[in-house]
């Protein structure tokens, strides 16, 4: 009986700590998106994907834009098409593998991100201020080991 009331008490724990993480993300990202949305015009997904570009030196493999936005590819083939008509990216075949095409990130989509970047963190320091630099590596810590 006592074996049967902890493990009921550990599952509780998890699922309220999953509650608890997927809650604080959906709130967060509501309001970052809102934020991103009216001051720089761009929705967080694009941001998100002008940022990975942009991290791994201005072009990337779409499939691996995908895989790290959580978009499906259908998915992201249509925001890459949005994109790609305002001119924040341009899509480039790759030499030695057809199948592969490259996201690369134009001048336009540079100086788009860069404001965007500024108010994304003015975003960030607004609403996570109230943490402490222990707590955010903390978080920090832990979202990487479930990642």
């Amino acid at each position: 009986l006592l074996t049967s009331k902890v493990l009921l008490m550990s599952t509780y724990q998890l699922v309220d700590s999953f509650g608890s993480i997927v809650e604080a993300y959906g709130r967060m990202r509501k309001v970052l998106a809102e934020e991103l949305e009216f001051t720089e015009g761009i929705s967080l997904s694009w941001f998100e994907v002008l940022l990975r570009i942009s991290r791994s030196g201005g072009q990337m493999k779409m499939a691996d834009i995908s895989n790290q936005v959580v978009i499906t590819t259908g998915g992201i083939t249509k925001l890459m098409d949005k994109m790609v008509e305002q001119g924040l990216i341009k899509r480039t075949p790759c030499n030695e593998d057809r199948r592969i095409v490259w996201a690369c990130i134009t001048e336009k989509g540079k100086n788009v991100f860069e404001k965007a970047l500024a108010s994304h963190n003015k975003s960030l320091k607004k609403h996570l201020g109230n943490l402490t630099d222990s707590e955010i590596n903390t978080i920090t810590k832990i979202m990487n080991k479930l990642n």
